[in-house]
């Protein structure tokens, strides 16, 4: 279990204090409860004033968290994260007999007077950490899906401005497409399948027969449409390779398709 203790000045000094806490970990002064999170501490104790200021630690936005207050006021990012199930606040409140421990979680909200039994505030504080650290592994779970999602559109979008750079190149192939986008033929094919619904061999073709069809639309009138041309600037390696497939995908030969455009042209 791991969690980050956020102290005041004071109370630190008094914990680093050597007169404090004894060298076998025992305190003269100090409640269990406080020793107990002091000893299991990660990464050492923190000065409260880091937590108001997240721009002084984002990395730990979504690590559960133990803020220990000798005052009422919190700042409201403070309540912002109380509100996400994440962090887990002691509020030390009062002096002498009339002292209190106010434990809170977003779904917890416990006191306890000075004298009362430590052993059970002890577990009180031990549940909620287990609580929080139970929420920050679905935060971070759900950061990684996102993160995992907006990695597959930068490949997706990569993969189409590639294609739309060298579907002309007849060599341009699939293998080659993967390579530019930093994934594997079998990760390329998963990818386009899931976010273009086709693979990107089919994707490619119907990138190039739509190529093709504009060239086939803004061809001059007055010159002769050579076929193997189209088929060339358009990516195809033979004239009669891209007539087959251009019928297949559109239900017409190029040269059909060029002289019902220029008739609906007329």
């Amino acid at each position: 279990m791991k969690y980050i203790l956020y102290l005041e000045a004071s109370r630190l000094a008094e914990l680093e204090s050597r007169n404090t806490i004894e060298s076998n970990g025992s305190s003269k002064t100090l409640p269990t409860w406080l020793q107990w999170l002091w000893q299991h501490r990660h990464g050492g104790a923190r000065d409260c004033a880091h937590l108001l200021n997240p721009d002084a630690h984002p990395q730990n936005s979504i690590l559960p968290v133990v803020v220990l207050l000798e005052t009422t006021s919190l700042h409201d990012r403070l309540q912002d994260a109380l509100s996400q199930g994440h962090t887990l606040v002691l509020e030390w409140q009062g002096k002498g007999a009339a002292k209190t421990m106010r434990l809170r979680t977003k779904t917890l909200d416990k006191t306890w007077q000075d004298a009362s039994d430590q052993a059970d505030l002890l577990k009180s504080i031990r549940m909620a950490l287990r609580q929080c650290s139970q929420a920050t592994k679905s935060i971070k779970r759900q950061h990684r899906v996102q993160a995992s999602r907006l990695s597959e559109e930068q490949i997706v979008q990569q993969f189409c401005r590639s294609i739309d750079e060298h579907h002309a190149d007849t060599r341009c192939s699939i293998p080659q497409l993967a390579r530019l986008c930093g994934v594997s033929n079998v990760r390329l094919q998963q990818i386009c399948q899931q976010h273009l619904g086709q693979g990107p061999k089919a994707y490619l073709v119907q990138q190039r027969i739509q190529k093709a069809s504009e060239l086939l639309r803004n061809w001059p009138e007055n010159r002769r449409c050579l076929m193997s041309r189209v088929a060339k600037e358009a990516g195809f390696s033979s004239p009669s390779y891209f007539s087959s497939l251009f019928l297949t995908h559109t239900g017409q030969t190029p040269t059909e398709f060029r002289h019902q455009h220029l008739q609906n042209k007329d």
